[in-house]
This record gives C-alpha cells, structure tokens and sequence, in this order.
C-alpha cells in the first residue's frame, strides 16, 4: 500500500538549482495544471534533490514551461513570519518525472525549430560510452525515495 504519493500532470517552469552544502543540489519549481473543464489553473512548488534536481534542469528548462507528469509525495513547511504568524506551504518532492511530447517543445525542454521548405538532415548523435550515460538519457528521471 502507497502512502503519500502524488502524480501530478501539468507544465513545469521557473526551475531554478542550487547547491546545498558539499555533496547536495536543490532544484525549485512551480507546476501548473487545469483543474476542471473552465480555465481555472492551480500552481504548486516542487523540489527536486540531486540526480534528479540536475536532470530536471537539463530536462525541464524552456521558456514557457514544459509538459511532465511529476511523480513524488507531498511535504507540508510550518515556520512563523516576523509577526509571529504561523505560515504554511505544500510542496511535492519529486521522486521522478516524465517529460510529455508537446507541439512546441522537444523532450529535452528546449524550443523546437520552425519548420523549412527543406528539412536539414539530422545530425548523427554520438553512441553513450557507457551503461552511466545511457541511463542520464532516460526519459523517466527519478531516483526511488
């Protein structure tokens, strides 16, 4: 039986890492997805840790966000505000993600070129030299947690 876990479809943006401590990398973003038939949208904050926060930058960076399905649990942050308020935020820690085919973006995230009278002939992408890479090119990015 899974106990907090959360799968979330949406578009991923405003992704941004940083380095914690020696070892550690954090990566913040938003997701944003439709919450019924109007257009009402909801936004809310994912972290990635690690291997995943770095292919989540590699993999989820476009100007207008990229389609993804975030896989992960949901974490709840009390602190108190100068007034002493207490405030709270959701968030989901990313697990894994899945990177969506979109009409505007390549998986990779980055925006895709408009089309010509004369297609150029893709460019040969060199073999990975090693089981590591061919894993880093997955398109489910994740590690278990």
């Amino acid at each position: 039986m899974l106990q907090n876990s959360v799968t979330l479809t949406g578009r991923v943006f405003d992704i941004e890492l940083k380095k914690v401590g020696k070892e550690h990398v954090v990566a913040n973003a938003n997701i944003s997805f439709k919450t019924g038939k109007e257009e009402n949208y909801n936004n809310i904050s994912l972290v990635f840790w690690n291997k995943t926060a770095e292919r989540a930058v590699r993999l989820l960076t476009a100007e207008k966000g990229v389609n993804a399905i975030v896989d992960g649990r949901l974490q709840q942050n009390k602190w108190k505000n100068d007034d002493g308020e207490t405030r709270s935020r959701v968030q989901i820690v990313v697990g894994g993600f899945v990177v969506l085919d979109d009409s505007n973006f390549q998986s990779a995230g980055e925006p895709k070129a408009k089309a010509t009278k004369k297609a150029a002939k893709p460019k040969p992408q060199p073999k990975p030299q090693s089981k590591k890479e061919e894993d880093d090119d997955d398109l489910f990015a994740g590690e278990p947690f």
